[in-house]
């Protein structure tokens, strides 16, 4: 099907290296920027520790939530976890926590609005990862809304984050803790971050970048023309 296609749109560079054909063009997702402001000025999470690091995602292995709380012993660190989501993982991971001495509070799946302001409101976003991911929505929602984010560069991670100008990226627990305990300590680093992640969000996965791209392909394939990578 993919030879046969006049055209292939690929999300990252990883995901076109996968792919057996020429013909394909990497357009990323799309992050409504306007939009994503409008569900931040909601109303306002309550309840929550002055400082906290978060994560959103599925409670699977290829996810690595088992890497959390080493994450944050390897940056030495006593900070709250909050954890989003649900999997096979989750039963493991509440009885873990029940016997450490951390603050993990698990609140299960939550409506995409509430993930935007928690990836917000936090003092660092942590996304481990054991897979190649293809393009994180849940890293380009970070962008947009000016997260912390401390990310395993697997996949198509390191084509949204950028090391030390929107995130840190970390190849391992102790890097990652490196990188969480940098955020918590250096002064400006947090602010610094938070402004290098919503402006790339702007420059590579705005709709003003990306749909032009989009049109530009089906007008075209609209003229009979195959598609060039």
């Amino acid at each position: 099907t993919l030879k046969k296609a006049a055209g292939v749109i690929a999300v990252s560079e990883h995901v076109k290296r996968s792919l057996p054909v020429d013909h394909c063009r990497i357009i990323p997702n799309v992050v409504d920027l306007p939009d994503i402001d409008r569900r931040l000025a909601g109303e306002p999470l309550k309840d929550l520790p002055e400082r906290f690091v978060f994560f959103a995602g599925k409670l699977e292995p290829n996810k690595a939530p088992d890497q959390l709380t080493p994450v944050i012993h390897a940056a030495g660190v006593r900070v709250p976890l909050i954890i989003a989501g649900n999997g096979s993982l989750e039963a493991k991971l509440r009885e873990e926590a029940a016997r450490s001495d951390e603050e993990e509070r698990f609140i299960g799946w939550v409506e995409p609005d509430k993930v935007l302001q928690l990836m917000h409101r936090a003092s660092a976003v942590l996304f481990p990862s054991r897979w190649d991911e293809p393009l994180s929505r849940v890293l380009l929602e970070g962008l947009a809304v000016g997260a912390v984010l401390i990310v395993e560069p697997t996949g198509g991670s390191r084509e949204i984050v950028v090391h030390e100008e929107s995130g840190l990226l970390g190849r391992s627990v102790e890097e990652l803790g490196s990188a969480l305990a940098r955020v918590l300590a250096e002064e400006g680093l947090s602010t610094r971050l938070r402004q290098g992640a919503r402006q790339r969000a702007k420059e590579h996965f705005s709709d003003d970048v990306v749909l032009p791209r989009v049109e530009e392909v089906y007008e075209q394939l609209a003229k009979g023309e195959r598609l060039k990578g």
